[in-house]
């Protein structure tokens, strides 16, 4: 007999052959499974003055029970053993001992020997008389071997545990990581910058940051990572998402030994709340300065306005009969107590006070904003049509704040019919106002142009802050993001239905005042 020529140790590392060398230099323990006595005895001559103490078994039985008292290095087993069924035999006792094994057979059967190595034998070996000039390296190979295997299988396992604990840990940052190539390529990224993501869009890593974000085949405008790869420093921007959220961008370079940018991290948090409330603070100064302007026009302006108001009622009894006069008189008297009117509206409009909420009327509110634009429409030839029924229960509002969502809305209105149609003198101009009680505790003001509309594609963008179709200088972006949070904070509704080119219609919707409706949310 030969040994089995497709195992032959030529292949092995040079220091597994090192003879009287042994992992750890120490006695590996041998359990010799064997029930020829002339094999074992052979076996013994073999290993016997070598580095290795032998235990004998001729049972597989008895070997699983001398593994039960104590523990070995490596098992040398025949498979033909008279309890043993051969393969699976070896597959269970595989299982049981944790430990490899080297199978040793007297049949030159190339096929048993590469299902026995599959099914995990550390080696495959033909009794005979050239067996004893490697088996005992062999057996040092095994365990070696079997030692590098339970080395790795450990590594990964520390790796699979400090993987899983890094996931756990950047996932549970609410902020948004993403690991990018100088490619845009996506390596990884976090359950934060995922949030917002659809199914479909996951998983992200391999593909483009901007198509998976941003929906863009080509990189954003002045990309903030193409410019942390392009400095070697540290940036940060902010960027408006597609469905109006503002992200505050941070970018990190990660270096390679070589000192050369090869990675960035790109950090992102959601800022609009942020934003908007700078926004409001900063618009809290505005109407500050505003209330300021108008308190020293109101004073500088309403003494004259008085005397002219007095002079023309004077000049309307000191006329008599003389009717043109007293005409005259009176559209003198009209004009100065519209200008009064007007003065005190702006007066209210931009005192800067602490409101509570309070049952208000719809229309009062509605009246008072029309009295500070319904001037500026007329001269832009927009016909109003105002539908405001008289038993409207009243709103639990501020309703300064109202107010000022109503003019913002009516501006916007202006401007889209001022658009579509330039001439004042066109008769197609018209804005209607209308308000009705929805049921269910709510009253639902309409705005209704036929401007230029929405289109589609900003839609869901018209209430981002900074968000603006109108040119450079004509309107800061804030308007309608204010108003989505001012009737936001009233447990209301703001609604956007239009169609381009043919009409734009707002709704508001607002809870009435308590003890006259339900308080519940609007349909």
């Amino acid at each position: 007999m030969c040994p089995y020529p497709e195992r032959s140790p030529s292949h092995l590392p040079r220091s597994a052959f090192q003879e009287d060398k042994v992992p750890g230099n120490r006695l590996l323990s041998v359990l010799v499974i064997e029930d020829n006595p002339a094999d074992a005895g052979l076996i013994r001559a073999m290993l016997g003055n070598r580095t290795f103490t032998l235990t004998f078994s001729s049972r597989l039985a008895e070997a699983q029970h001398l593994m039960q008292q104590q523990s070995f290095d490596i098992i040398l087993m025949d498979l033909g053993l008279p309890d043993s069924q051969g393969l699976p035999s070896l597959e269970v006792l595989l299982r049981e001992a944790g430990i490899p094994i080297v199978v040793m057979t007297g049949l030159d059967d190339d096929g048993l020997a590469q299902q026995a190595l599959q099914r995990g034998a550390q080696d495959y070996i033909i009794k005979g008389a050239e067996a004893d000039h490697f088996l005992a390296r062999s057996l040092q190979y095994a365990v070696e071997r079997h030692q590098i295997d339970q080395q790795l299988r450990h590594q990964k396992a520390q790796y699979k545990l400090l993987t899983e604990q890094f996931r756990a840990l950047f996932n549970g940052i609410p902020d948004g990581l993403v690991l990018l190539t100088r490619d845009l390529d996506i390596i990884w990224a976090n359950e934060g910058a995922c949030r917002f993501l659809p199914e479909t869009e996951k998983p992200v890593e391999g593909k483009k940051c901007h198509q998976v974000f941003f929906s863009e085949e080509t990189p954003c405008p002045d990309c903030i990572v193409q410019r942390c790869f392009a400095s070697g420093q540290s940036l940060s921007d902010k960027v408006t998402t597609p469905d109006g959220r503002i992200l505050g961008l941070r970018a990190f370079p990660i270096k390679n030994r070589d000192g050369v940018v090869d990675r960035v991290i790109e950090l992102s948090n959601d800022i609009t709340e942020r934003v908007r409330l700078q926004s409001e603070a900063i618009r809290t100064d505005q109407l500050a300065s505003l209330g300021e302007l108008a308190a020293g026009v109101a004073h500088e302006i309403n003494n004259p306005i008085n005397g002219i108001i007095n002079y023309a009622t004077i000049l309307k009894k000191c006329a008599a009969d003389n009717f043109e006069a007293i005409e005259i008189a009176g559209r003198i008297e009209r004009e100065g107590d519209r200008i009064a009117s007007i003065v005190s509206k702006l007066l209210h409009f931009s005192r800067q006070r602490q409101e509570t909420k309070r049952p208000a009327s719809v229309a009062a509110i509605l009246d008072d904003t029309l009295g500070l634009i319904r001037n500026q429409l007329y001269k832009d030839g927009i016909e109003l049509c105002v539908d405001l029924p008289d038993d409207l229960p009243a709103v639990n509002v501020q309703p300064q704040q109202i107010e000022q969502v109503f003019l913002n809305l009516i501006n916007n209105a202006r401007y889209a019919l001022n658009s579509r149609f330039p001439d004042r003198r066109s008769a197609e101009k018209k804005l209607t106002i209308r308000a009705d009680y929805l049921g269910g505790g709510f009253i639902r003001t309409s705005i209704h142009d036929n401007g230029t509309g929405i289109p589609d594609e900003i839609r869901n963008r018209i209430l981002a802050p900074f968000f603006s179709t109108k040119p450079v200088g004509e309107g800061t972006g804030l308007g309608l993001s204010i108003s989505h949070s001012i009737i936001q904070e009233h447990g209301g509704r703001l609604t956007f239905e239009s169609e381009v080119g043919v009409f734009t219609r707002v709704q508001v919707d607002l809870p009435c005042a308590l003890g006259i409706a339900e308080n519940t949310s609007p349909q």
